[in-house]
């Protein structure tokens, strides 16, 4: 094989052997470039002349090009994956639960979008048994909260979403095609179900959020089930669980306080925080409350204290409150806000509906 001399039609070769792959910087656009503008016209230099060697280098940084292309690519998408897990991460905590809502409706695209979504939520087994009801009526939304506590927001966000329990369902596809459905449920499952629906209310306000849309989780569906099934007509066997509002978010809101990590994760075994740590965990989560002391707010707080913990322990309680001028969310939300029954289902009523719904396997071992 002859030598390879330097010449005019051979300088992009040559300067190719001089400066191996390794040394070529392919980390900006300019090199990119660079590279191109130097050795394309290898690419057809075997046209020119035809020599063996010459084809040979000409294929050889053909091969080099595709592979670095490939490579640009791989990097490109790595890269593109990272930042959209990182994105996804800051939305999951920068996310608040929205209750002022504006009037403007939800894209029928988008809500289908979030529904799809909701529904590739994991379940136990695989087996989805919850149904989703879509309340988007008026009269049906302002009835739903009244029922849930009074909450307004609820009759002015535009889509509600109530998240139930469905073994209906299955059982009717099971007895259709003669096999056995899950009629013999036990405490283990039941408790599954409500979590699969739960866990479907939440993948749906994610990727609420991803279409920057507003949400919130209502709990308080639960506090009238029975005058909600029979508003919603479920079925036997069909037990509201949970429900998210949904729409526009009026302002940007907030994130509320979160304990952090170390005092949310046990290792291996539960571990029992030093007091002192808990109650600055604690402090630091609610330096935001800013609910102040009432006659109203003591008297009631001071009645279930009393009732639940003695006369002792409200009285210490009262002393608290009112030497902090603050109400603890410990004290509003277990002294004065839950348990105001009025109007509401007992712990009676619940296991009453739950016999009439058909759904006591929770009894069963």
């Amino acid at each position: 094989m002859p030598p390879l001399r330097f010449s005019y039609r051979n300088r992009h070769i040559w300067r190719l052997r001089r400066r191996p792959c390794q040394e070529i910087s392919l980390q900006s656009s300019s090199s990119t470039k660079s590279i191109f503008s130097s050795y394309l016209p290898l690419l057809f230099y075997p046209i020119h002349k035809a020599h063996r060697y010459d084809m040979f280098l000409s294929f050889s940084f053909v091969i080099y090009i595709v592979t670095f292309l490939q490579n640009r690519i791989m990097i490109s998408k790595t890269r593109m994956i990272s930042e959209v897990e990182m994105n996804y991460l800051n939305m999951m905590k920068n996310r608040n639960s929205c209750r002022d809502f504006s009037d403007q409706p939800i894209d029928e695209e988008v809500l289908q979008r979030l529904l799809e979504a909701s529904v590739c939520a994991p379940s136990s087994g695989g087996f989805q048994n919850y149904s989703i009801i879509k309340v988007t009526d008026s009269e049906k939304k302002q009835t739903l909260a009244k029922l849930c506590r009074k909450q307004g927001f609820i009759g002015k966000a535009p889509v509600n979403l109530v998240f139930c329990v469905d073994l209906h369902r299955e059982r009717r596809i099971a007895q259709s095609c003669s096999v056995l459905p899950n009629i013999q449920y036990d405490y283990e499952s039941f408790i599954m179900f409500v979590m699969d629906a739960a866990i479907a209310a939440q993948t749906l306000c994610m990727a609420a959020e991803a279409e920057g849309l507003g949400s919130v989780l209502i709990g308080n569906i639960v506090t009238n089930q029975k005058q909600v099934a029979e508003l919603l007509n479920l079925p036997k066997q069909v037990l509201p669980v949970i429900m998210v509002s949904l729409g526009h978010r009026k302002n940007k809101g907030t994130v509320s306080g979160k304990y952090s990590p170390s005092i949310m994760v046990h290792e291996e075994t539960y571990q029992e925080r030093d007091i002192t740590e808990l109650q600055a965990a604690w402090k630091e989560k609610y330096a935001d409350w800013s609910i102040k002391p009432n006659e109203k707010l003591m008297s009631r707080i001071g009645e279930i204290t009393k009732e639940y913990f003695g006369e002792d322990y409200a009285a210490e309680g009262a002393r608290f409150i009112r030497e902090k001028d603050w109400v603890d969310p410990f004290s509003f939300w277990y002294g004065y806000y839950y348990p105001n029954h009025e109007g509401l289902m007992t712990p009676e009523d619940h296991i009453k509906f739950l016999e009439e719904q058909e759904m006591t396997g929770y009894k069963k071992k």
